[in-house]
């Protein structure tokens, strides 16, 4: 009966070993870049084409001192995700992991986006790109972010860009 008390002790002190270096071994393994391979070369590039450029210029005459202009933020920069459930937190932040907007006009005083500008590039007919407008129309409602959508095709006024956006003078 020793044997079978012995075998029976050294099988659960195994499992409980195995159960307490699983969770280690079952982590994945984290790669840090601690130099740029030899077979790969970076170069600095331009954020905005010259019509993006020449309209955040305008943009940035439009509304002058009552917002800051920025290009090209991703959602989850001024997007705060909350939950209750860390799965359906994971997930929401999912869908916005890669989703941009063109223009966001921050207040300076409070420094949250009140507003984004979208250049709507009617006509390019894409499905995804039509999935992705409806997805950021979506998320910035539910945050309570007013959406612009301005046609990328048309040039503009500093006075007509400044009433699509809500602050033109009332003189």
């Amino acid at each position: 009966m020793d044997p079978v008390l012995i075998a029976v002790g050294a099988l659960l002190l195994g499992l409980t070993i195995g159960r307490v270096l699983a969770p280690v071994g079952r982590q994945p393994r984290r790669v840090t870049l601690a130099a740029i391979p030899t077979n790969v070369s970076l170069k600095s590039q331009a954020v905005l084409t010259e019509g993006e450029a020449a309209f955040y210029n305008l943009l940035s005459l439009a509304v002058k001192d009552r917002f800051l202009v920025f290009s090209q933020v991703p959602l989850w920069c001024f997007i705060e995700v909350q939950s209750q459930d860390a799965e359906t937190r994971r997930r929401m932040m999912g869908h916005m992991a890669l989703r941009r907007v063109d223009f966001a006009l921050v207040h300076p005083g409070t420094r949250i986006v009140e507003q984004v500008v979208e250049l709507d590039h009617s006509g390019s007919g894409q499905a995804a790109a039509h999935e992705r407008d409806r997805l950021v129309a979506m998320l910035l409602n539910a945050a309570g972010i007013r959406l612009q959508r301005v046609d990328a095709h048309q040039v503009y006024t500093v006075g007509e860009l400044a009433t699509l956006v809500g602050v033109a003078d009332s003189e």
